[in-house]
């Protein structure tokens, strides 16, 4: 969805001040669409010994528990 778009629709009626709106549309959408949030790291291996997955890998893995 574009910004402007979801500024309008979910934002603006949340009637959230508008620091804290400026803020989420920053943080939640322009920092992402940059990739800003793709680093990567060991940390999850490191600390319990097994790789990191994706969030659809995870699911994917407990289809039943998901989808019953």
């Amino acid at each position: 969805m574009p910004l402007d778009r979801w500024r309008a629709e979910g934002l603006v009626k949340a009637g959230l001040p508008p620091a804290v709106e400026q803020h989420l549309a920053t943080v939640l959408i322009r920092l992402h669409q940059e990739n800003r949030y793709d680093a990567a790291s060991d940390d999850v291996e490191r600390v319990t010994g097994v790789p990191a997955q994706t969030i659809e890998a995870f699911v994917a893995a407990r289809r039943d528990f998901y989808l019953g």
